[in-house]
Protein backbone atom coordinates (compact mmCIF):
# COMPACT_ATOMS: atom_id res chain seq x y z
CA UNK A 1 0.00 0.00 0.00
CA UNK A 2 1.17 3.52 -0.84
CA UNK A 3 0.88 6.19 1.82
CA UNK A 4 -0.73 9.29 -0.05
CA UNK A 5 -3.41 11.65 1.66
CA UNK A 6 -6.09 14.09 0.22
CA UNK A 7 -7.95 17.05 1.10
CA UNK A 8 -11.49 17.22 0.04
CA UNK A 9 -12.24 20.94 -1.22
CA UNK A 10 -15.94 20.68 -1.13
CA UNK A 11 -18.66 19.28 0.94
CA UNK A 12 -19.64 16.75 -1.25
CA UNK A 13 -16.66 14.52 -1.61
CA UNK A 14 -16.80 11.00 -1.05
CA UNK A 15 -13.59 8.86 -0.76
CA UNK A 16 -13.54 5.29 -1.98
CA UNK A 17 -10.37 2.45 -2.04
CA UNK A 18 -9.91 1.10 -5.68
CA UNK A 19 -8.43 -2.38 -5.66
CA UNK A 20 -5.52 -2.14 -8.14
CA UNK A 21 -6.94 -4.76 -10.86
CA UNK A 22 -9.64 -2.11 -11.10
CA UNK A 23 -7.04 0.88 -10.95
CA UNK A 24 -5.21 -0.63 -13.95
CA UNK A 25 -8.36 -1.61 -16.01
CA UNK A 26 -9.28 1.97 -15.60
CA UNK A 27 -5.53 3.21 -16.52
CA UNK A 28 -5.37 1.17 -19.21
CA UNK A 29 -8.88 1.96 -20.48
CA UNK A 30 -8.33 5.44 -22.62
CA UNK A 31 -5.50 7.31 -23.14
CA UNK A 32 -7.77 10.33 -21.93
CA UNK A 33 -7.37 8.67 -18.97
CA UNK A 34 -3.89 7.25 -19.10
CA UNK A 35 -2.04 10.41 -19.53
CA UNK A 36 -3.15 12.62 -16.77
CA UNK A 37 -3.02 9.65 -14.76
CA UNK A 38 0.62 8.82 -15.90
CA UNK A 39 1.10 13.01 -15.50
CA UNK A 40 -0.24 12.76 -11.89
CA UNK A 41 1.88 9.71 -10.63
CA UNK A 42 5.39 10.93 -12.23
CA UNK A 43 4.34 14.64 -10.35
CA UNK A 44 3.76 11.94 -7.29
CA UNK A 45 7.35 10.58 -7.94
CA UNK A 46 8.72 13.90 -7.58
CA UNK A 47 7.44 15.19 -4.84
CA UNK A 48 8.58 12.37 -2.95
CA UNK A 49 12.37 12.80 -4.15
CA UNK A 50 11.65 15.83 -2.62
CA UNK A 51 10.78 15.29 0.43
CA UNK A 52 13.46 13.27 0.87
CA UNK A 53 16.12 15.31 -0.07
CA UNK A 54 14.77 18.36 2.00
CA UNK A 55 14.29 15.70 5.04
CA UNK A 56 10.84 17.67 5.42
CA UNK A 57 7.60 16.65 4.78
CA UNK A 58 6.03 18.32 1.14
CA UNK A 59 6.06 21.79 1.54
CA UNK A 60 3.63 24.21 2.47
CA UNK A 61 2.69 27.41 0.06
CA UNK A 62 5.23 29.01 2.11
CA UNK A 63 7.77 26.28 1.83
CA UNK A 64 7.66 26.26 -1.79
CA UNK A 65 10.51 28.36 -2.52
CA UNK A 66 13.15 26.39 -0.03
CA UNK A 67 12.26 22.96 -1.96
CA UNK A 68 13.27 24.17 -5.26
CA UNK A 69 16.34 25.45 -4.89
CA UNK A 70 17.28 22.40 -3.21
CA UNK A 71 16.59 20.81 -6.19
CA UNK A 72 17.97 23.91 -7.99
CA UNK A 73 22.11 22.79 -8.35
CA UNK A 74 23.34 25.09 -10.26
CA UNK A 75 21.26 27.94 -8.65
CA UNK A 76 20.38 29.54 -12.12
CA UNK A 77 16.30 30.05 -11.27
CA UNK A 78 15.60 26.64 -13.78
CA UNK A 79 15.49 22.98 -13.12
CA UNK A 80 16.66 21.41 -15.88
CA UNK A 81 16.74 17.83 -17.38
CA UNK A 82 20.41 16.81 -15.05
CA UNK A 83 18.85 18.30 -12.11
CA UNK A 84 15.60 16.75 -12.40
CA UNK A 85 17.60 13.63 -12.91
CA UNK A 86 19.88 14.00 -9.97
CA UNK A 87 17.13 14.16 -7.80
CA UNK A 88 14.81 11.26 -8.99
CA UNK A 89 17.45 9.02 -9.26
CA UNK A 90 18.56 9.76 -5.33
CA UNK A 91 15.22 8.66 -4.40
CA UNK A 92 14.84 5.96 -7.06
CA UNK A 93 17.69 5.19 -8.70
CA UNK A 94 15.85 2.69 -11.75
CA UNK A 95 13.79 5.59 -13.11
CA UNK A 96 14.56 5.52 -17.09
CA UNK A 97 15.64 8.54 -18.61
CA UNK A 98 12.63 8.27 -20.48
CA UNK A 99 10.50 8.50 -17.42
CA UNK A 100 12.96 11.47 -15.97
CA UNK A 101 11.72 13.48 -19.40
CA UNK A 102 8.40 12.39 -18.87
CA UNK A 103 8.58 13.96 -15.57
CA UNK A 104 10.49 17.63 -16.75
CA UNK A 105 7.55 17.51 -19.17
CA UNK A 106 4.72 17.50 -16.65
CA UNK A 107 6.16 20.71 -15.33
CA UNK A 108 7.30 22.37 -17.82
CA UNK A 109 3.98 24.06 -18.86
CA UNK A 110 6.18 26.52 -21.10
CA UNK A 111 7.97 24.00 -23.28
CA UNK A 112 11.20 25.43 -22.72
CA UNK A 113 12.80 22.30 -21.95
CA UNK A 114 13.40 23.50 -18.18
CA UNK A 115 10.83 24.32 -14.83
CA UNK A 116 10.90 27.35 -13.81
CA UNK A 117 9.65 28.53 -10.04
CA UNK A 118 6.20 29.95 -11.19
CA UNK A 119 5.65 26.51 -13.22
CA UNK A 120 6.30 25.02 -10.12
CA UNK A 121 3.86 26.69 -7.95
CA UNK A 122 1.12 26.56 -10.38
CA UNK A 123 2.03 22.32 -10.90
CA UNK A 124 1.69 21.52 -7.37
CA UNK A 125 -1.93 23.21 -6.93
CA UNK A 126 -1.63 26.98 -6.67
CA UNK A 127 -3.95 29.03 -8.46
CA UNK A 128 -2.15 31.38 -10.41
CA UNK A 129 -2.78 35.16 -7.76
CA UNK A 130 -1.49 32.24 -4.72
CA UNK A 131 1.33 31.61 -7.17
CA UNK A 132 2.23 35.13 -7.93
CA UNK A 133 2.02 36.37 -3.86
CA UNK A 134 5.33 34.10 -3.39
Amino acid sequence: PRNTSATCMSKECVVQEMKARDFYELYNSSSTIKGPLRELCLRREFQKALVKKTKKEFPSVNDLREAFDAADIDKTGLLNHDEAKALLTSFDPSLSEEEIKEVVQTFDLGETGSISFDEFKLVFGMSEAQASSI
